[in-house]
């Protein structure tokens, strides 16, 4: 209901309680008129507007072919194009692992990254397969609308086989004027090559990393201020290999 209208009905419905002594009467109707004409006739209509909703998509690698999606250093940090540019650099519209260096070796923007989903028996029944990935998802997506509940944030399952897949699943409200800036949030293992083979080049584990985003909304600055809001579509990454490792069992 509209606030102008439950005001309308308040004051419809309220009635001054005249006491029977006269001059306390006309004293009483008079405060009451001019209560009437000096604070509820002030209320204006307002338009009535809806405000448009970002889109917080997970995606736990269930559309990878063979469950992998392989990509670059530089592919990855510019997943949905180069972002804010601060004057000598763009940041970037996805996590950047440029630079990042373990055992003398560091990675550069042409390395090599691998995005593998998890292989977890997520639902206890010494199966691992496509329902575990399903029944995670399940799972957390109520954990996250919980979180996000104060805001205007919509959460939803995504299933990309590549990155063309990815920038579809942002561009979709793109022609909005407002709410049209998502985040793409893969929840998988993230491998390096040159770090090792397999799980021994894991960069969520190497590095003891839970999370890492884009940081191009991070970098706006406005009035000499920085996180201006939400300005771009970007990628982030949920590194799952460390954070099951942190618990014996699921959620």
């Amino acid at each position: 209901m509209l606030i102008t209208n439950w005001l309308n009905t308040l004051v419809s419905r309220i009635q001054p309680r005249i006491c029977s002594h006269s001059r306390y009467r006309r004293s009483t109707t008079k405060r009451w008129q001019a209560v009437q004409q000096s604070s509820f006739s002030t209320i204006e209509q307002l338009e009535v507007r809806q405000m448009l909703t970002s889109t917080l998509f997970l995606d736990f690698g269930a559309g990878f072919t063979s469950g992998e999606l392989n990509t670059t250093v530089y592919d990855y940090a510019t997943i949905d194009g180069g972002g804010y540019f601060d004057g000598s650099y763009y940041q970037g519209t996805g996590p950047n692992f440029n630079g990042f260096t373990y055992n003398s070796t560091t990675l550069g923007t042409s390395d090599t990254l691998t995005l593998k989903s998890l292989n977890y028996d997520y639902d206890g029944n010494s199966v691992v397969n496509s329902s575990d990935l399903t029944a995670l998802a399940n799972a957390v997506v109520p954990l996250i609308e919980r979180v996000l509940e104060p805001f205007d944030i919509d959460v939803e399952i995504a299933s990309a086989n590549d990155f063309d897949d990815v920038r579809d699943y942002l561009s979709d409200n793109d022609p909005a004027t407002d709410g049209k800036f998502d985040a793409y949030v893969f929840v998988t293992d993230l491998l390096a090559p040159a770090y090792g083979s397999g799980a021994s080049g894991s960069i969520g584990e190497i590095f003891s990393l839970y999370g890492i985003a884009a940081s191009s909304d991070f970098s706006v600055i406005s009035s000499s201020e920085y996180h201006q809001g939400n300005q771009y579509d970007e990628a982030a990454h949920v590194f799952a290999e460390t954070i099951l490792e942190g618990i014996s069992k699921p959620f």
